[in-house]
């Protein structure tokens, strides 16, 4: 037998005790694993035992069957092991099918932007509960029905019955795909544009990211491929939710283990920003900072004392780390981007492109390919007449088109918002 989960040489686990009689998620993962191992071990053991027409005591003494015991397989071939004939104990819920069918219920939900609490996963349960003891009625309980145990008549049975944390928490452990974490609130309306039918028209629809690149001659017409991946940009705002649906504490529910969890719902999406912006090789430029006039000073006085050793913006093109020091700071009434702070950053990326292609030539490489081409979402801050006049095709005052995506889609659409959502 090859070494199980107990072996000596393996790792030390760091998994404590959360309190008397608990223990954490891991731990029980853990001994879940554990134990699943040692079943094995005893399943090979009877099997081993019956193929070779031996008892107990000679089966243990080859020595393949590590932590199995004479009595254990002395009850296992006598069918007297519940876990190895496959019989339940009195409080176990949910069948094993029944529950693998829960985690991706679970997982499902979670993806739908509505994610289970603890209660709704109880009311799950009872409702497989209900619906398993309504077919075993419908069969008269014949052969391949599964007869409730104890633990779950009493959930079918007595009202506002909940499974426990024991339960949930074992839940958790025997499903380490699923994970109970805290909800961050979405746009309901944001929610619904996440289809096929939307993806495919911004990148290929008529006026899609394909159409708007060819239009300025940055896609190449015998391979398809982007021209200039430096010349190709795009910018967001990173927001500090105002909202009350952001305030506080935030709920718990049951989501998928390393994504983002999120509920769907309506809310305020007024905010204070940091806006950035890349180009598709990587390069980053400089941060602009949107203030409010009142919060300015008294928000940012401590950087005005900033050690002399410490890293400040120092409007510097370093090609080597790919980024720019540039720093644009812009004063809001609410701190949120507005037509005249939007046309200072479009000012400001074109200062920093025009600083990145003399380093580019110099370093011998061509020079950018213009106009740049930007793409952004559709806040109400891209389409003043000044911002519109100074990207268009006929004033050309900063060699810049903008490029808007469709309402409400910037979340799944946008490349920086996908940056974002892994600093927030």
């Amino acid at each position: 037998m090859p070494d199980g989960p107990d072996d000596e040489n393996a790792p030390p686990q760091q998994c404590q005790k959360t309190a008397t009689g608990q223990y954490s998620v891991a731990k029980l993962a853990q001994k879940k694993e554990k134990a699943a191992w040692h079943l094995l071990t005893l399943e090979l053991a009877v099997a081993y035992a019956r193929g070779h027409g031996c008892k107990s005591k000679m089966t243990l003494k080859t020595g393949l069957f590590p932590g199995v015991t004479y009595n254990q397989l002395d009850y296992a071939l006598a069918g007297q092991n519940k876990r190895l004939s496959g019989d339940r104990h009195q409080h176990d819920v949910l069948t094993t099918a029944e529950r693998q069918q829960l985690a991706g219920w679970v997982m499902s939900s979670a993806r739908g932007k509505d994610p289970a609490t603890n209660a709704e996963l109880s009311e799950k349960v009872v409702l497989v509960l209900k619906a398993r003891q309504l077919d075993n009625k419908k069969r008269r309980h014949c052969t391949g029905t599964v007869a409730l145990t104890d633990a779950e008549k009493r959930l079918v049975t007595a009202a506002g019955a909940e499974v426990s944390h024991v339960w949930l928490t074992n839940f958790q452990a025997e499903h380490p795909e699923v994970k109970r974490k805290k909800v961050r609130a979405a746009d309901a309306t944001r929610t619904k544009k996440q289809n096929e039918g939307t993806v495919e028209k911004h990148f290929n629809g008529e006026y899609g990211v394909a159409a708007s690149l060819k239009s300025i001659g940055q896609i190449d017409p015998e391979t398809g491929y982007v021209k200039d991946p430096r010349a190709v940009l795009w910018l967001d705002e990173m927001p500090q939710a105002l909202d009350a649906d952001n305030q506080g504490p935030r709920t718990a529910a049951w989501g998928v283990a390393g994504e983002a969890l999120e509920r769907s719902g309506s809310q305020n999406r007024e905010t204070g920003s940091v806006g950035i912006a890349f180009s598709l090789d990587g390069f980053l430029l400089g941060p602009q900072f949107n203030v409010a006039r009142d919060n300015f000073t008294c928000a940012l006085a401590d950087c005005l004392d900033a050690p002399p050793w410490a890293k400040s913006f120092d409007s510097q093109i370093y090609d080597l780390d790919q980024k720019s020091t540039f720093c644009l700071m812009s004063k809001t009434d609410n701190g949120v981007q507005t037509q005249k702070s939007m046309l200072q950053w479009l000012e400001s990326v074109r200062t920093q492109m025009d600083a990145r292609e003399k380093v580019e030539v110099a370093a011998g490489r061509p020079p950018l390919h213009w106009p740049l081409w930007v793409g952004t979402d559709n806040h109400s801050s891209r389409f003043s007449a000044d911002v519109l006049e100074a990207c268009s095709d006929a004033m050309d005052k900063l060699g810049i088109r903008l490029f808007m995506e469709e309402a409400k889609t910037s979340q799944f659409l946008q490349p920086p918002d996908q940056v974002t959502k892994l600093l927030l």
